[in-house]
């Protein structure tokens, strides 16, 4: 067997910690490098920090990290499946992975064109942050972002509904608007 996974990058700094997002994801089924998330939810919670906070433990600057010990500490998976036989929660899922797996990182033009990391005062930023606003909005910011002509496969526009302030409520409407036209 052979395991692919997929996963996004936002914008070019890799040192910054919400450059991969864990707003979209894909691979097989069964790929050994999500065990890793799971590990390290485990490490942290058993040792917790005064400075954990969701994006570290669960979020897009876990991810990265998991994403750069996969790379750097297990030499792009090839060392993963000898530490996931160590492992405490491996001893039921894992048995039987001595096979091959890949993560592969899409650069932001494919998969998070835009960031929400970009000035205010960008255009983009207008008419992309939140939902883009109605119709017309979205297809400015698409045209802003040249996702046709640099192949984006989807664009995520960042409502945050996360956030302690709550969501964006005019970004959320123009999503939940019923326009067919994304």
């Amino acid at each position: 067997m052979y395991q692919k996974a997929f996963f996004g990058r936002m914008g070019y700094d890799e040192g910054f910690a919400h450059s991969i997002p864990n707003a979209w994801m894909a691979s097989t089924p069964y790929h050994p490098f999500f065990m890793l998330p799971l590990e390290g939810i485990v490490k942290r919670v058993d040792n917790a920090q005064v400075d954990d906070f969701v994006e570290g433990l669960t979020g897009p600057v876990a991810l990265r990290d998991r994403i750069h010990d996969y790379e750097l500490q297990f030499y792009h998976g090839r060392s993963l499946v000898d530490y996931l036989d160590t492992a405490p929660m491996n001893k039921t899922y894992f048995e039987e992975y001595n096979l091959l797996h890949t993560i592969t990182l899409f650069p932001p033009e494919i998969i998070f064109p835009f960031s929400w990391t970009m000035s205010e005062e960008e255009s983009r930023r207008t008419h992309c942050m939140g939902g883009g606003g109605p119709a017309r909005e979205r297809e400015i910011c698409k045209d802003e972002l040249r996702v046709r002509e640099n192949g984006a496969h989807c664009i995520t526009y960042w409502t945050h509904t996360w956030s302690p302030n709550g969501q964006n409520d005019g970004g959320m409407a123009s999503v939940m608007d019923g326009s067919k036209q994304r």
